[in-house]
């Protein structure tokens, strides 16, 4: 499963802004009702509308891998 993050975008699949480690921690919290703090979560830059691998820390000693689909909005 991924978690989807819609963006403004230009030429070329180019993305306005960034996407942040707040946008992740929003859309999960929105679509599972977890509360992740934005702080424990490692993203790639991200430029553009693709799929990216985020790393969650979820606890001192367990981390989770998400997909993250940026699309268009």
């Amino acid at each position: 499963e991924s978690f989807k993050i819609a963006k403004q975008a230009g030429e070329g699949e180019a993305i306005f802004g960034t996407v942040t480690g707040q946008d992740v921690a929003d859309v999960i919290q929105q679509t599972t009702g977890l509360e992740v703090d934005r702080r424990g979560i490692t993203i790639p830059d991200i430029g553009q509308l693709g799929t990216y691998e985020a790393e969650i820390k979820l606890y001192s000693d367990v981390t989770a891998t998400v997909n993250i689909q940026v699309v268009a909005s």
